[in-house]
């Protein structure tokens, strides 16, 4: 898990990055990387010997489908801009 921690707080900082440079193919890149992160969170902690058994766990699975939801919203920008 302390691997992990500098990949969230990379995908964070790309995030804003992205946001901050207002081009849609760099927001889907990070979309994507922050869905990825997302779901391999959910899977360790669905994988770990307490499974999910706090609320707060629970977060991450609606964190996995708003961060999909987003992706395909921003895949549609996308689409509609370049034609």
């Amino acid at each position: 898990m302390p691997i992990f921690l500098p990949l969230v707080i990379i995908g964070g900082i790309y995030q804003l990055y992205a946001v901050s440079k207002e081009r849609v193919c760099l927001r889907v890149k990070a979309s994507f990387f922050s869905l990825c992160l997302f779901v391999v969170t959910l899977l360790l902690y669905i994988n770990s010997p307490y499974g999910l058994h706090d609320a707060t766990h629970y977060g991450w699975v609606l964190l996995a489908i708003s961060s999909g939801g987003s992706l395909i919203r921003l895949k549609r920008e996308q689409l509609h801009r370049n034609g």
